[in-house]
């Protein structure tokens, strides 16, 4: 296994926990073998859960020679999902290329998230130049008074929304560290209400 993918398993791991999954069990390599995925990256799939329940089939998808994700990929990733097999409406493919458009209307209105090898090999909500975002949290106890429709928005398609898996209508608090002259560290909180990408794009 090279550093790029040891790094990407690493943060997505830490992507995984902040999403409150606590579990995840690898997906035998007899049922790969079945919908003919039998490389080295699809036998890294397994299934994560949070405490056994919410259940996601999380997919590395491997395609060679090609500029983009096809529709092939997304209906063996639907077998898996199928009663066939596991029964889970939720899933997420890990992928070195974008969705074809053919692609995204396949998942449209499905519970499938794409995450792309460059995104995993970095965490979002860490900097070395300016600011860390950390604790993340979806406190109701500090949206008393709050008004979500003066609130400034956060896209599900930002990826910070994507890293924590924040869905359109939550109230969302951000702690962040901020580094100011001097080498001062200063916190500061935001609340942003998420709303659906304007732009509609497939996450």
């Amino acid at each position: 296994m090279d550093g790029k993918l040891k790094r990407l398993l690493v943060h997505l791991n830490k992507m995984l926990t902040a999403q409150g999954y606590t579990e995840s069990c690898q997906i035998d390599m007899a049922v790969l073998a079945k919908i003919g995925k039998t490389s080295e990256r699809n036998k890294l799939s397994f299934i994560a859960s949070k405490g056994g329940l919410e259940p996601m089939i999380v997919y590395f998808s491997d395609v060679v020679g090609k500029s983009s994700l096809g529709s092939a990929e997304v209906k063996s990733l639907g077998e898996l999902m199928s009663p066939q097999y596991f029964d889970i409406q939720n899933a997420m493919i890990i992928s070195k290329i974008s969705l074809s458009t053919q692609a995204k209307t396949l998942i449209e209105g499905l519970r499938i998230r794409l995450w792309l090898d460059i995104e995993l090999l970095y965490d979002p909500t860490e900097s070395v130049y300016s600011s860390s975002m950390r604790n993340t949290s979806l406190k109701s106890e500090a949206m008393d008074g709050v008004r979500p429709g003066l609130c400034p928005r956060m896209e599900t398609s930002d990826i910070i929304a994507r890293y924590y898996d924040i869905s359109p209508g939550t109230l969302v608090l951000l702690d962040r560290d901020v580094m100011i002259p001097m080498d001062i560290l200063e916190k500061e909180q935001y609340i942003r209400l998420a709303v659906s990408s304007r732009l509609g794009k497939s996450r």
